[in-house]
């Protein structure tokens, strides 16, 4: 018995060495190979000028670096929301995101198919409410929240309670937009437009309309102005007049028309859209209409197209009205600015030019652009030209919204900023993971973000809610 376990024993003894042995090989080898990695290094750090070798590290095929001006630290303050909330998902076939509604301190949304409620300032969540809704026919008005399902089913809701009831249902057995005004409720439904008292939830009256709600909409004094897409020879934007007590079609607006950019008494005033032709001798025309009838009672005509670029490819990227003052932003982003009173003809237009990519304006006296290369946003004052940057932004922006003194700006690369738009500072940023963003909202002191799939409250400073004066 003792002799085989002492010779066990040494045979463990001879196994512990020869490892012993691997081990102490083993740390030769790597010593070798760290030496060896060190020259290497040294030889390639020392061999500039051989293309080849010196490459090597980066990999063999093409790279790019982006060069900017961006080499400084970003030293814009980062912020935490108050509090957030998950919400859906914008959908694979239209990506579209649906604001929530903002209405006596609550935020309305739709989630999974169900109305939600929370409170405004903390977050909480206050009630959910029905089955299988849609989430841009959420509307508040009076005292109540209204929303639609996808069978045509309108619902209206305590939004104290949560409790609610259907008062409406579409013949189409569809909606595809909920407004409310002047005690109404309007329903866009294909090729229907309904509208409902709302203190009682009985049909008014409900008319045929080619409409279907998905152009601009405007609420006038007695009318509602509904915008629809024709197509036809050629495809057009009209507009349709309808009396708001009776449903009536009170006319079709001729021609080809964008928004409606200012109203003056019984004078509406349009940017006249139709196709340029190669012998259009102007830049933009207003179209001033006459509310009650429909007619064009009179164009006016600005600026000369450029003999030196083709005149089918002229047409302004923006028209719009401010004040007294038409401004008009060309091909080349350069904004001509006319007296909305004075006769085009005769007066010739005050301009500025500038590099980048407009992307909104006038607002506090200036336009804004997206700087070249989409890096930053700047503005131009209207009344000397002087550039204003903004601080902080340094990445393409999917979504600018202008409300009071903020400048809320959402990045491609995630991140939101609050900036004063009068000094050009920025308060702060957040991280969030999304690419796009809905439109940035303000009630009272409190910011909402709206990303892909979540829904971010902030709280901002007086100076950012103070009116522009």
């Amino acid at each position: 018995m003792i002799q085989p376990l002492l010779r066990s024993l040494q045979r463990n003894k001879q196994i512990n060495e020869g490892l012993k042995e691997e081990v102490r090989m083993m740390k030769r080898s790597l010593t070798s190979i760290s030496a060896a990695a060190a020259g290497a290094v040294i030889i390639l750090s020392g061999s500039l000028n051989n293309t080849a070798t010196a490459s090597a590290p980066y990999g063999s095929g093409q790279n790019y670096t982006l060069e900017t001006s961006f080499a400084f630290e970003n030293t814009t303050p980062a912020a935490a929301p108050i509090w957030t909330a998950d919400i859906d998902k914008p959908a694979e076939h239209s990506r579209v995101i649906v604001p929530p509604v903002l209405n006596d301190n609550k935020v309305f949304y739709v989630k999974s198919g169900k109305l939600i409620a929370r409170d405004m300032t903390k977050g909480k969540a206050l009630w959910s409410f029905g089955a299988k809704l849609q989430g841009d026919t959420v509307t508040a008005a009076d005292g109540f929240v209204f929303v639609g399902d996808k069978s045509g089913n309108v619902f209206k809701v305590n939004p104290k309670t949560g409790k609610g009831a259907k008062i409406y249902q579409t013949k189409e057995k569809m909606i595809s937009r909920v407004l409310a005004d002047d005690g109404a409720l309007y329903i866009f439904s294909g090729t229907k437009l309904a509208s409902i008292k709302i203190s009682s939830g009985k049909l008014n009256w409900s008319v045929p309309s080619d409409s279907g709600g998905s152009g601009n909409t405007y609420m006038l004094d007695n009318i509602l102005l509904a915008g629809a897409m024709e197509s036809g020879a050629l495809t057009v934007n009209t507009y349709y007049a309808f009396d708001k007590m009776t449903g009536k079609t009170l006319w079709r607006m001729d021609g080809s028309h964008g928004a409606l950019l200012k109203v003056d008494g019984d004078r509406l005033y349009f940017n006249d859209d139709w196709p340029r032709m190669d012998g259009t001798e102007y830049l933009a025309k207003l179209d001033i209409v006459n509310a009650k009838t429909g007619t064009i009672i009179e164009g006016l005509k600005y600026g000369k197209p450029d003999p030196n670029m083709d005149n089918l490819g002229q047409s302004p990227k923006r028209v719009t009205i401010e004040g007294n003052t038409v401004y008009i932003v060309t091909q080349t982003d350069k904004v001509l600015f006319y007296k909305l009173t004075n006769d085009p003809n005769a007066v010739n237009a005050k301009s500025i030019n500038t590099g980048g990519e407009l992307i909104a304006g006038p607002y506090n006296g200036k336009f804004f652009y997206q700087a070249p290369s989409n890096l930053g946003i700047y503005g131009r004052k209207l009344s000397d030209g002087t550039l204003v940057y903004y601080e902080g932004l340094d990445n393409p922006a999917s979504q600018v919204n202008f409300v009071h003194s903020g400048m809320y700006v959402g990045q491609t690369d995630g991140e939101v900023y609050a900036l004063n738009v009068k000094t050009a500072k920025a308060e702060f940023r957040f991280q969030t993971d999304s690419r796009r963003y809905g439109p940035f909202q303000v009630a009272g002191n409190m910011l909402f973000v709206q990303g892909e799939g979540k829904l971010y409250a902030f709280r901002l400073s007086n100076d950012l809610i103070k009116p522009i004066s």
